[in-house]
């Protein structure tokens, strides 16, 4: 809430109303899926506060990653939808919001990390280092903003708020790792999680000229989801 609050008016100061519009359209979708992200988070956490009181973080990570894994799958069934889902939600003058989605998503991705280390942070009483990354990525994304905001205009915001989210769950990640020694997250699946969504957002840079693999990647997805079928009414059983 707070990286949209400063991005808004940071570009509003220096850039204008008008790519303050564009880029507050893009973030309300963002919302929208934050929403299903805490819907989930709330339903998940008597589950994992259980595992965490006897021990069993084994099982905490054989729920949580497949979440992770078909949350960041639906963002980037978002991202690869944005033009469309754009021209649902505002008029033809916001297509150029379109390039700035990608980031904002992997944002909300992110997010969700956070959500999954800070329950674990807060549980261990560590939320000294919750602060800490907070503090760090808020005042990260102002200086972000005022450079380049300038230079590349709203976009920028979507990118420097990326990369501050990252940050956030990484700092945590590396907390519950190394100072609380619980791996909820083992770094192989980090890295994947982190390069595939990387990989994601610059494809969709790509995918947004070109409709045709556009829709062969939601495809790709769609067997994706029917293969894993199973699995996924598993992971929503269990909530």
């Amino acid at each position: 809430m707070f990286f949209n609050s400063s991005d808004r008016l940071m570009i509003s100061s220096l850039r204008g109303s008008t790519e303050t519009a564009l880029y507050s359209l893009a973030y309300s979708l963002s919302a929208i899926i934050l929403l299903i992200w805490n819907a989930v988070n709330n339903s998940l956490t008597p589950f994992v506060m259980d595992k965490y009181e006897s021990k069993k973080y084994d099982e905490v990570s054989k729920v949580v990653y497949p979440i992770i894994v078909v949350f960041g799958s639906i963002c980037f069934l978002i991202i690869l939808f944005a033009p469309e889902i754009l021209c649902i939600l505002g008029t033809k003058e916001y297509k150029a919001a379109v390039y700035v989605i990608p980031p904002i998503i992997g944002g909300v991705f992110f997010q969700s990390w956070y959500f999954v280390f800070t329950d674990l942070l807060y549980f261990y009483r560590k939320q000294k280092y919750v602060m800490i990354a907070s503090i760090c990525s808020a005042m990260l994304n102002i200086i972000l903003n005022y450079l380049l905001i300038p230079v590349l205009g709203f976009i920028a915001a979507g990118y420097t708020t990326l990369v501050c989210y990252a940050l956030q769950a990484l700092v945590d990640y590396f907390v519950a790792e190394y100072v609380i020694h619980v791996s909820i997250i083992k770094s192989k699946q980090l890295v994947l999680l982190f390069g595939g969504m990387i990989c994601c957002i610059i494809l969709s840079e790509f995918l947004y000229t070109n409709t045709t693999f556009r829709f062969i990647s939601v495809g790709i997805i769609a067997i994706f989801f029917i293969i894993n079928r199973k699995m996924i009414l598993k992971i929503i059983r269990i909530q």
